[in-house]
């Protein structure tokens, strides 16, 4: 009994020991797969500040990570810009009004505000990639920014895409903040006057049409959308001065907010044949229609403004039949996406399907127009999935998500192009170049002032018997010379014409001038 009692306790003692063997063996396993998966980061005093608050809303490890760090970079750049522009203004004393506090200006548009970029892209199990780009903006969303709109939500306006659209395009715009932002900035380089008149001339505009812009303006606050639906079959031709065939399409815009400015205006116009139907104001286009197979229309439901291609497509869309938000696959999609947002939109492959059909429906073209469809449909994909794209305003940024057929590669290089540091870095290269460009300019245009002036002396010695002349004698009402512009601040008072010798002028920078008679 006792010896059974201890080959059980020696056996448990074995199976313990196997156990915590195989324990500390997926413990060095786990460790080294994190050690793996774990990216070392510079220290905290190297790090940069926005580098976490930018990673939280990427994916590493994918096809592409990219990380870049502008704070300030938009401030240098508007010093850059003043000092190119003082050093002109120097010399051309006409462009001294370019002279601006350009570091002010990109502040009151809000691009200063920008203070870190993100991108990634995972290639998807699924085909395609998940993209993102992310712009940090710690301090909020303001002036020309400001202008895309509150906080996310669900998108109201998928209701209206019938299943078989090939396009959405759903966006929020407040053209009010963007208004704001552009008068602050005219002030700032105008001045409040330039500002008003500006105002007042927007207030002017469309009295005589019997409507007001600046009431269009203030009102454009909400979502704006586009659907659109390619036939299976079929071409439309466009009024253009080359005839050009595009597939048969019909199409949806809505403009949320903007009806009331226009409503009364519509209602006035002789072009436009006006029906209600179940609260809605239907304004149909009387004169022969520019585009075959199109009888476009505008309606007003609410405070939103429609226009469509036709009255079918229109009812299509506000109907109740089977929606593209109900499609399982677009559902799936956009889930993985997020289902709030600022901006979405959606491409069918049939979209570019149809899109690729445009040399064949033009093989009558010509030559230009021939190549031009072709070199436009060489760099169209061919996706075999839909593509989405989403924007959503964040607190202290702005993201872009999508599910696209290729990774945001390109769209960093245009980064590394574009980005705030490389634009003042060719600010600074391009000035020299500038410089050289100006300055030959200025030369030809002062040895020009001296042939005349010295073909002027000429005259004066012939016509008089003189054998010197002073500028008086040669330039102003009734002169040989009606005016002679300086273009380097430079002063012909001072030079001494005398026969037979040349005309020569001496600039404060050390550079000499002169003409033979």
């Amino acid at each position: 009994m006792v010896r059974t009692l201890l080959w059980l306790g020696v056996a448990a003692g074995a199976l313990a020991s196997v156990a915590g063997c195989q324990k500390n063996a997926d413990s060095s396993a786990a460790a080294a797969r994190s050690a793996a998966d774990s990216a070392a980061l510079v220290g905290a005093g190297e790090r940069s500040g926005h580098f976490a608050a930018v990673n939280r809303h990427l994916e590493l490890g994918g096809a592409l990570y990219a990380f870049v760090d502008v704070d300030g970079d938009a401030a240098r750049l508007g010093d850059a810009l003043r000092g190119l522009v003082d050093g002109v203004a120097a010399d051309q004393p006409q462009a001294a009004f370019l002279r601006q506090d350009f570091r002010q200006i990109l502040d009151d548009l809000g691009l200063t505000g920008v203070k870190a970029v993100g991108l990634s892209s995972v290639a998807d199990p699924a085909g395609g990639y998940r993209n993102r780009c992310y712009f940090h903006l710690p301090e909020g969303r303001r002036g020309l920014l400001a202008g895309l709109g509150g906080p996310p939500a669900p998108f109201p306006n998928l209701q209206l895409a019938p299943a078989d659209a090939d396009l959405f395009c759903e966006t929020e715009l407040d053209l009010p903040a963007v208004y704001a932002a552009l008068r602050a900035v005219t002030a700032r380089v105008g001045g409040d006057t330039t500002a008003a008149a500006l105002e007042a001339k927007l207030k002017a505009l469309g009295n005589e049409a019997g409507f007001s812009a600046f009431d269009l303006v203030n009102r454009w606050k909400g979502r704006s959308t586009f659907i659109a639906r390619f036939e299976p079959e079929g071409a439309i031709a466009l009024p253009t001065p080359e005839a050009v065939q595009i597939p048969a399409v019909s199409f949806v815009l809505r403009f949320d907010g903007v009806a009331p400015a226009l409503k009364d205006l519509l209602d006035r116009l002789p072009a436009f044949a006006r029906t209600e139907e179940g609260g809605v104001a239907f304004y149909a286009l009387k004169p022969r229609q520019p585009v075959a197979n199109w009888t476009p229309l505008l309606a007003i439901e609410g405070e939103a403004l429609y226009f469509a291609t036709s009255r079918g497509f229109l009812d299509a869309c506000r109907g109740t039949g089977p929606r593209l938000a109900q499609d399982p696959g677009f559902a799936a999609a956009l889930g993985r996406l997020g289902k709030e947002g600022n901006g979405l939109t959606y491409l069918s492959p049939r979209f570019f399907t149809r899109l690729h059909e445009l040399p064949e429906l033009n093989r009558a073209a010509s030559p230009e127009l021939a190549r031009t469809l072709a070199l436009a449909v060489r760099n169209l994909p061919s996706p075999r999935q839909p593509l989405l794209a989403l924007r959503t305003n964040l607190p202290d940024g702005i993201l872009f998500r999508s599910a696209l057929h290729s990774s945001l590669k390109e769209d960093l290089a245009m980064l590394a192009i574009y980005n705030p540091v490389t634009i003042g870095a060719l600010v600074a290269v391009a000035a020299p170049a500038f410089q050289k460009v100006r300055t030959t300019s200025q030369d030809n245009a002062i040895r020009n002032n001296l042939r005349q002036l010295a073909l002027a002396a000429e005259r004066h010695y012939r016509e008089t018997g003189a054998s010197n002349a002073t500028y008086a004698d040669l330039v102003g009402p009734g002169r040989y010379l009606p005016d002679l512009r300086p273009v380097a601040g430079e002063s012909y008072r001072s030079i001494i014409f005398r026969a037979g010798a040349p005309v020569r002028l001496h600039l404060p920078d050390g550079r000499t001038f002169e003409a033979k008679p």
